[in-house]
């Protein structure tokens, strides 16, 4: 295991690795090469004395993933993602925590702005939540908005979901992920293709995203700027040959930029989470018929937006009280959620 952590403070791709492993046999051979079978490797001065040199960081990293249970999972194990190893590009490692299983092969990644508007929010929880009730797994970023609201949606909808970091598996990244991580690995995992203790450095997101696309069967953009980050995860996706939806969008709002100018070069139109049925497969969730009063019924129908407390008080004439009490109600049926600023949003769309 040691020789793979320490594989990994290289800069070398899963291709390069291969071609390592066919003419030393082993990592362990490999590290054991003077300075002249490097360089008749191939590998320059520069590159021989990292190789020669194990980085002192080493040490404290596999500290670190024994204290934290994380699994190192090379490209020539089981264990490793079918769905990610095809591709050249995928990395020769990954540090796992929590857990991926054989069905996360049936994935959807979801991604899109850190800014989202009301609209891409709801879009991007409430496909992730009836994606994760019908046995999809959800991929995405751990990025502040449709990010974190793709990871919701599929926590909230008991569903399985992979986070992808542009950093360490130890350093969560944004700090407001930490709570969300904690749930993911519970459910899901955190994976990275850099070892504990690497910092969330710009150059990692471009990198981090071609396994967000590669270990997603789809992908749908929900929003985004056009010089959003997300063009990079599309990409990936298009190089691996993946589908790829986009959501129309306000063509007045800057997010909506980005999936309107992907929709015109191709994308294909995202209507409804029904629209990816054709690239995954879909369990019926067992659910009960949820029965509600007129009162209930009244308040969804206002809800066709984020609404206030003041705002429905005054549509439905109902005390703020029983009002409070009617919406407690809905959100343990599942069928609304607050959304902060003493706002309330419908689940359903």
């Amino acid at each position: 295991m040691i020789e793979w952590v320490r594989l990994s403070f290289l800069d070398l791709g899963k291709e390069r690795v291969k071609e390592i492993l066919e003419k030393t046999g082993s990592l362990s051979q490999f590290f054991s090469l003077s300075r002249n079978d490097l360089l008749s490797l191939g590998f320059d001065e520069e590159e021989a004395d990292e190789i020669l040199n194990p980085p002192p960081a080493l040490e404290d990293a596999v500290k670190k993933i024994e204290k934290l249970n994380i699994k190192v999972i090379p490209f020539i194990s089981p264990a490793y993602p079918a769905s990610l190893n095809v591709f050249p590009a995928s990395p020769p490692v990954l540090f796992v925590r929590g857990e991926i299983k054989p069905e996360d092969e049936n994935a959807c990644g979801i991604v899109g702005t850190r800014l989202p508007s009301d609209y891409g929010r709801k879009i991007a929880y409430d496909t992730a939540r009836k994606l994760a009730e019908r046995g999809v797994t959800v991929v995405s970023g751990l990025a502040r908005g449709i990010d974190t609201q793709a990871h919701l949606g599929a926590l909230e909808g008991n569903g399985r979901t992979i986070g992808v970091l542009g950093c360490g598996p130890d350093r969560i990244y944004p700090a407001s992920a930490r709570a969300i991580a904690e749930r993911i690995m519970e459910n899901g995992a955190i994976v990275s293709e850099f070892p504990p203790g690497t910092p969330p450095l710009k150059h990692h997101f471009p990198r981090r995203n071609r396994i967000i696309s590669g270990l997603s069967r789809v992908l749908l953009v929900v929003e985004a700027t056009m010089r959003s980050g997300t063009f990079s995860t599309v990409s990936w996706a298009l190089e691996q040959g993946k589908e790829v939806f986009a959501v129309p969008g306000d063509i007045t709002r800057r997010t909506s930029e980005g999936t309107n100018y992907l929709i015109k070069s191709g994308a294909r139109v995202f209507t409804s989470w029904e629209d990816l049925s054709s690239f995954l497969n879909l369990t019926p969730p067992e659910r009960k018929p949820v029965e509600l009063s007129q009162e209930e019924k009244l308040i969804l129908s206002l809800l066709e937006e984020p609404r206030t407390l003041d705002y429905l008080i005054a549509k439905t004439d109902l005390s703020p009280q029983r009002l409070f009490s009617l919406l407690l109600l809905l959100e343990v049926k599942g069928k609304i959620r607050e959304i902060g600023g003493k706002r309330w949003e419908r689940i359903e769309f």
